[in-house]
């Protein structure tokens, strides 16, 4: 990264700074005798100790003040914004663990601690200073600085000292269902994921060598985007429902009008555009020049698509079911509607009952999941990239 002056750092850091501070007038934890009834807010002062809070709050008049320098160079402003979001995300997850909070939980057996706005206004602005320091560079400290606000996480979170918080609580009550219905959110998934790249894959490859089917290809997927995910499944029911009573070797076969197999179907249809659209432009736009050196070198049709068609355009294939595992895993959450199961299971069930925690445990292991698994992607992306086309690529 260069080392000339960055006069926009300040104003990068800007929404970080401001985001903090707003923290300080929200409530930053609600305590409740136990879980149905209201609680009570606390402000960040009011619910940790005086020199934590204090803290938190000098280190953002710290980074304030650092902004307004200009004699900084730009890779030790990165440094400085990134290293101060991180110790912010471990203050604040300091002040909400045991460790942190003042008030004895233990006088309430059924007690519940909940993060409330001023928790989650200091966490987005810590992920708001770490993401205003710039991308990562290739040098060992600035890697530990990219995987370290995970690390903090990891420790806190294994380490039982946030066990007085209400999402853990409730973790604890529903270990065995989580487990279960976080293995059935990723089968749905992968499976919905799966049967669209057998399916799209050649409806991609169809559209791009037929060109009269190509208006008739996109024109029904893209009408399949325009369902909302409810009124499909809706549309799923009466059918399956018919087939299953109709032939009980299909219900035995799991095809019944609710639960799993509609939510499948439904989710393999959401996934097919990411995925056909990415097949299809991946090989238009492949240059003509390459195609003639390879029909000169004598290559069959056959050879040409999969040595070098295909290894061209296969980064654009995967970024399309990359596209499509992301979206498939926000998308399943709803099938617990229809007795699917999944991790949406926890957040509806957390909305019938005005239980926050609740939704929670369902909310933000979805939201890990959707990381973990475009990550995945990412470096398989990466990895079936041929060395000529990296940086071609780079941005995918």
């Amino acid at each position: 990264m260069s080392e000339e002056l960055k006069p926009d750092s300040g104003k990068a850091a800007a929404p970080g700074i401001i985001t903090g501070v707003a923290a300080v007038f929200f409530n930053f934890i609600v305590l409740k005798e136990n879980r149905v009834v209201e609680g009570t807010g606390h402000r960040l002062f009011q619910s940790t100790s005086p020199w934590l809070w204090g803290l938190i709050l000098l280190l953002l008049l710290i980074v304030f003040l650092m902004c307004r320098l200009k004699n900084l160079s730009g890779t030790l402003m990165d440094r400085t914004l990134k290293g101060a979001g991180i110790v912010l995300m471990g203050l604040t997850l300091l002040a909400l663990s045991q460790w942190g909070i003042i008030y004895p939980i233990d006088q309430y057996p059924y007690g519940r601690i909940s993060p409330s706005t001023g928790a989650w206004l200091l966490l987005l602005s810590s992920y708001l200073l770490i993401n205003a320091g710039g991308g990562t560079g290739q040098s060992r400290g600035e890697k530990l600085l990219h995987i370290l606000p995970w690390i903090l996480i990891s420790f806190f979170v294994f380490s039982g000292s946030l066990s007085d918080l209400g999402i853990f609580k409730e973790f604890e009550n529903e270990k065995r269902r989580f487990r279960t219905e976080l293995g059935g959110h990723l089968y749905i998934t992968l499976r919905s994921v799966s049967q669209a790249v057998i399916i799209g894959i050649p409806m991609g490859i169809l559209a791009w060598k037929n060109k009269k089917t190509t208006a008739s290809i996109f024109g029904v997927i893209n009408s399949l985007q325009t369902i909302p995910s409810l009124a499909l499944f809706g549309l799923l029911i009466p059918p399956l429902a018919w087939l299953s009573f109709r032939y009980p070797a299909l219900r035995e076969m799991g095809f019944k009008g609710v639960g799993q197999t509609p939510a499948i179907i439904a989710l393999t249809l959401y996934a097919l555009l990411p995925i056909v659209r990415n097949t299809y432009t991946s090989l238009s736009v492949i240059e003509d020049r390459l195609l003639d050196a390879g029909r000169g070198m004598g290559m069959t049709p056959g050879q040409l698509f999969f040595r070098i068609e295909l290894p061209i355009g296969l980064p654009v294939i995967l970024s399309g079911i990359r596209v499509a595992m992301v979206q498939t895993t926000g998308n399943a959450t709803v099938a617990a509607l229809i007795g699917a199961g999944g991790l949406g299971f926890f957040v509806f069930r957390g909305l019938e009952q005005a239980a926050p925690d609740l939704i929670l445990m369902g909310v933000i292991p979805i939201m890990l999941l959707v990381i973990v698994l475009d990550k995945l992607m990412g470096l398989l992306v990466k990895l079936f990239t041929p060395k000529g086309l990296e940086t071609l690529y780079d941005s995918i």
